[in-house]
């Protein structure tokens, strides 16, 4: 089943949404795009070079497609055969930021509301960490080497982000020196991937904003399409996206 709703339209309704709302409660840092940026529907521009702001706090990617930042790939949602659907929320404090999310097989009745608590459980832990007395990109680097040590990944570095690809059964324990009062680790269960993103700046000495919590910069995202045509497993993972996550009442 097709719906003229794209993953780019979808992915740019949120970014403007979060953004419009988020005035004043984050830095205003942008990423700068060009036409060259989505040749061949892959992301292939740079970071700006000054501290970010919101950094795709919400997109949707079917099976491999990449669309950090809104992507031009003009392929249209739909529901065949057994593909995949990620969903990631996140947002970028004090210069830095993380975006969570994780992938479910369309018709899983329960993958969405898990999905988004698992998400914003770990995108809170990260951000918590990352945002206190964080001076450096290079610090940065060297945090969350310390943070995941036991994952494969690639290092995060200037212009770069990091992505960590976690494949269940899995518990994850974010503070491992016993300093931070998160001790509960997060537990993914079999068959659940989940993929934590941080990206940093390359802004030399990125100014301090004022402390934000996360989730004071995820609001609702107003449909702006028609999605009567979308499968019903579909339409439920558009509602995860378009509702309102609040941490606190997870």
């Amino acid at each position: 089943m097709k719906s003229d709703v794209t993953l780019a339209e979808l992915s740019e309704a949120g970014d403007k949404y979060i953004k419009d709302r988020s005035v004043g409660q984050i830095n205003d840092g942008e990423i700068l795009r060009s036409k060259g940026d989505y040749e061949s529907g892959r992301y292939t521009g740079s970071l700006s070079a000054q501290t970010l702001g919101i950094c795709h706090p919400t997109t949707a990617q079917l099976d491999y497609i990449i669309c950090n930042n809104a992507l031009k790939t003009g392929n249209p949602l739909k529901a065949e055969g057994s593909q995949l659907l990620k969903l990631q929320v996140g947002a970028h404090i004090d210069g830095y930021g993380a975006v969570v999310g994780g992938n479910f097989l369309l018709g899983e009745s329960l993958a969405a509301k898990k999905l988004a608590k698992a998400a914003t459980e770990v995108a809170k832990l990260v951000l918590d960490t990352i945002k206190v007395s964080i001076i450096t990109s290079k610090r940065v680097v060297a945090l969350i080497d310390n943070l995941f040590p036991l994952l494969l990944a690639w290092r995060a570095s200037w212009h770069q982000h990091t992505q960590y690809d976690i494949q269940g059964p899995k518990e994850i324990d974010l503070f491992p020196s016993g300093d931070k009062p998160y001790q509960e680790g997060i537990f993914f269960e079999t068959g659940e991937v989940y993929t934590v993103e941080v990206w940093i700046t390359d802004a030399e000495d990125p100014a301090p904003q004022p402390a934000v919590e996360l989730d004071k910069t995820l609001h609702q995202i107003p449909p702006s399409k028609d999605i009567s045509g979308l499968s019903a497993e579909l339409k439920e993972a558009y509602k995860c996206i378009t509702d309102k996550v609040r941490l606190h009442q997870i």
